[in-house]
């Protein structure tokens, strides 16, 4: 039976509408239970973002069994991403690395959405931003748990995604000594290698470059973040890696890049109103951070992708887009409890109400305990489109999400790259609310 009509009309298409069109297929379709998905709205005043949780647990159950059916109830025609088949592209994850079968899991719906999206956007290569490999980095001398719960679950069964993966050292790659070391010895394993040699992590930090077929050029920086603030590595320093010489290396490279486009991606976040505060605001390591914002301003990045929160977000600030992609597999749980909470609106309600005060920079606190309380995090996990424009209190935040996602950089051409948030399911439209593609302007190019 089906008991919900939507109309859309080119690209206006809701979030509202997507859930009635999601609703309907399940009926219809009759492998995926009769439950709607999350219904949200969005107060255009406000730009606050209210959902009402759904049977997620159902809904995460099917989606694994039936995503393949489902590629395309979003729309991509209008993206950059799919109509330039000659543009340089590349895909971004982070805190991705997680296989267990527990609540607030979604690697298995991630690695699905990316492949399908990777299909028709056909990126040169994958950003992998940190936290590779949970709980604790790798802990297996044979390199099988990077097989385990990276290679299986993202690369094996994908021919879209069976392209070069730049790897970088998040806090959780840390936790096990020798970790981080296993896993840049891991690149040039006979075991990666045997399995295409995808992997790459030459070393702690590192250029990439690369050119689209129309002759756009751009240089990936990957630098371990927490090598350069020199803190969340739980006393596991990788013995090969300086920070001083990264500093040096990164400054030098940056002045001598001749590309168009300069990327700089870590595992810890500049600008954050996620649960992780801002590394530039963190109390222990601040200077250090800082210091890595003004390279970013001196040498025209225009890009910095992390992870480490574990949320969708972007923040723009002085011309330089701060790309939050860490919400790979693993969601936020509220303390002390096995599901989510389901209150959207309190969150959103809280963070509407504080974070522009003039001294928050975000509601997250280091110490793992958030600001607002143990359920306020947790409150928009739940949904599954639980995204909206937040204030940051030095510049607007674009969106933010914490329902599981990642994201895509289209370079399409020397001034403007496309930069677009997909939801857990793939989802990205101009017409959603908040909206989920951004266009960059190149800070590296003459006025």
């Amino acid at each position: 039976v089906c008991v919900c009509v939507c109309v859309c009309v080119s690209e206006m298409i809701t979030p509202l509408s997507f859930s009635c069109f999601f609703f309907f297929f399940a009926v219809v379709a009759g492998n995926l239970p009769a439950v709607a998905e999350d219904l949200c709205k969005t107060n255009l005043g406000t730009q606050v973002h209210t959902c009402v949780s759904g049977a997620e647990a159902d809904v995460q159950s099917a989606i694994q069994r039936d995503l393949s059916r489902l590629r395309r109830y979003h729309t991509w025609a209008s993206l950059a991403a799919v109509r330039c088949s000659s543009c340089l592209k590349f895909l971004a994850v982070g805190d991705y690395g997680g296989v267990d079968s527990g609540p607030g899991n979604f690697q298995p719906i991630i690695a699905k959405s990316m492949s399908n999206v990777a299909q028709h956007v056909k990126p040169q290569f994958v950003l992998g931003l940190g936290d590779n490999l949970y709980p604790s980095g790798s802990e297996e001398t044979d390199y099988s748990d990077i097989i385990l719960k990276w290679y299986v679950p993202f690369v094996k069964h994908s021919k879209f995604l069976q392209v070069p993966w730049y790897i970088m050292a998040g806090n959780h790659d840390y936790k096990t000594p020798g970790s981080t070391e296993r896993q840049i010895q891991f690149t040039t394993s006979a075991k990666n290698l045997a399995h295409g040699g995808h992997w790459q992590q030459p070393d702690c930090f590192y250029k990439r470059s690369h050119s689209g077929a129309d002759g756009v050029t751009a240089d990936i920086f990957v630098i371990d973040s927490q090598l350069w603030v020199d803190g969340w590595m739980y006393g596991n320093k990788n013995s090969r890696c300086n920070r001083t010489a990264q500093e040096a290396w990164l400054t030098e490279v940056l002045e001598n890049s001749n590309a168009a486009w300069k990327v700089v991606a870590g595992h810890l976040p500049q600008y954050s109103t996620g649960y992780h505060e801002s590394s530039v605001d963190n109390g222990t390591f601040a200077h250090a951070a800082r210091a890595l914002d003004q390279l970013l301003m001196d040498h025209g990045v225009s890009l910095y992708l992390n992870g480490h929160s574990h949320n969708m977000e972007v923040i723009q600030r002085e011309g330089i887009y701060y790309v939050t992609s860490g919400n790979g597999c693993t969601q936020y749980l509220s303390s002390g409890r096995d599901q989510p909470v389901a209150a959207c609106k309190k969150w959103d309600e809280l963070h509407l109400q504080n974070a522009t005060s003039d001294g928050l920079s975000d509601i997250g606190d280091h110490d793992g305990v958030s600001d607002l309380g143990d359920d306020t995090y947790a409150s928009c996990i739940s949904t599954s489109d639980c995204a909206r424009n937040t204030p940051h209190h030095r510049q607007l935040s674009k969106m933010f999400d914490c329902a599981g996602g990642f994201a895509g950089v289209t370079f399409v051409n020397e001034d403007v790259a496309e930069v677009v948030i997909y939801d857990r399911y793939g989802r990205a439209s101009p017409a959603l609310v908040p909206p989920r593609v951004f266009q960059v302007r190149n800070r590296n190019q003459p006025d």
